[in-house]
């Protein structure tokens, strides 16, 4: 894996640094739900990154989702104060726990060395690219063959399914998302061994997948919803594919938006959705998790959809979350809801009986197909009924109790 355990362990091993008065912070960001993500990651350490770049202090990505923060011991009190603060927020959103331990290199720098090996025992480490060396040459390379690359068979879709009438599903929209398997295959090695490649890939495929869009799917007459950041907005990276799209068929297309960057980055952000909303496409606001919905950091009315996490816990067996959660879906609406990663189709009647009707994931490709199974049979056995009844008529059978008072 390509994080930075080497670096850190020859400073604790320089007899210079350990003369400076310096204090590494270990970050544990590894409990953290979805921290695979790479933008949720990077907007979270954009948080506890804010000692001063005087030289001495920087910040190092270790494996296992851990942050390293070396600081002069006189700031240590800035990061360790920007940790609370994310701590405290992770823990009000139930989203876990950003765990920390300080170690003076001075006189525990043993300690942290002997962390260091321990981390670097259980990955593949492979030396960080430097802004001049030959790595990040062949990085730029690849970010330059996926520019300009026929990303038609990397991508997948995934229904949304509008589940109005229970018992005949459509589709309100394909959700297209890049695999990233299939670009490992593609260019021959881990991109999500290193943090900083993965995060720049990202964003190069946000671009791609709205060319894609312009190229390939928009002939057909769907909607189609993809996921976009504020660094490639903000920058004016889609622009040429915003041009490209007659206003009269954006409204097929939903920009997914990461509530995340708006907890932690939500300048960008409102920068981001207000340059949407002035391009006219509908927006989502992805990544929502439910106990966020009574105080949302952003306004609802700028979104069409609340793309809110499937929770297995929250049913109404669960009374107080289930009642605090119906009266977040009867506030905000529940038309605009979609409830995604759907594991388990068995909670769809409950969430319909409040109104929401749109759903993603495996959970409703289950729940549809047992349904269909299940009316199947039904009207199988109708016929078989409707059969036997009519062969019960040709043999001379009761036609009801007129037959028995009419001898038929």
């Amino acid at each position: 894996m390509q994080t930075e355990e080497a670096e850190l362990l020859a400073l604790t091993e320089d007899a210079s640094a350990n003369k400076l008065g310096l204090t590494t912070i270990l970050i544990d960001l590894s409990s953290i739900p979805h921290i695979n993500d790479p933008i949720f990651f990077r907007t979270l350490i954009a948080r506890i990154d804010v000692v001063p770049k005087d030289g001495k202090s920087r910040m190092y990505r270790l494996a296992h989702h851990i942050v390293a923060i070396v600081t002069p011991d006189d700031q240590t009190h800035l990061a360790v104060q920007a940790v609370d603060r994310l701590d405290a927020f992770l823990k009000r959103s139930g989203r876990g726990a950003a765990r920390h331990q300080e170690f003076s290199i001075k006189t525990e720098a043993n300690k942290l060395a002997k962390i260091c090996r321990k981390l670097m025992s259980e990955v593949d480490n492979t030396r960080q690219p430097s802004r001049d060396s030959g790595e990040l040459q062949s990085f730029m390379r690849l970010f330059e063959s996926l520019r300009n690359a026929d990303i038609s068979n990397l991508v997948r879709e995934q229904a949304i399914w509008d589940l109005t009438n229970l018992h005949q599903p459509t589709s309100l929209a394909s959700a297209l998302t890049v695999s990233i398997d299939a670009l490992d295959d593609m260019f021959g090695q881990d991109i999500r061994a290193n943090p900083w490649l993965f995060e720049k890939v990202i964003e190069v495929v946000d671009i791609r997948m709205l060319d894609h869009l312009v190229e390939d799917r928009l002939k057909a007459d769907r909607t189609y919803t993809v996921n976009v950041n504020s660094t490639v907005v903000i920058e004016s990276e889609l622009d040429e594919a915003f041009a490209d799209i007659p206003m009269t068929t954006r409204k097929r297309i939903i920009l997914e938006v990461p509530y995340v960057e708006a907890l932690h980055e939500r300048a960008d952000f409102d920068r981001m959705v207000d340059d949407l909303k002035h391009e006219k496409f509908p927006i989502a606001l992805d990544g929502v998790r439910w106990t966020s919905l009574p105080k949302l950091e952003v306004p609802p009315e700028n979104f069409a959809y609340l793309k809110v996490m499937w929770d297995p816990h929250l049913t109404p067996g669960n009374e107080t979350d289930w009642a605090a959660f119906s009266a977040c879906v009867a506030k905000l609406g529940p038309e605009r809801f979609i409830l995604y990663n759907c594991v388990d189709g068995t909670a769809i009647p409950d969430l319909h009986a409040l109104g929401i009707t749109l759903f993603q994931g495996r959970g409703v490709e289950e729940f549809i197909r047992r349904d269909r199974v299940e009316l199947l049979h039904a009207q199988e056995r109708d016929e078989q009924d409707e059969q036997l009844a009519d062969e019960t008529d040709l043999n001379g059978g009761s036609k009801g109790i007129l037959g028995k008072f009419l001898g038929g």
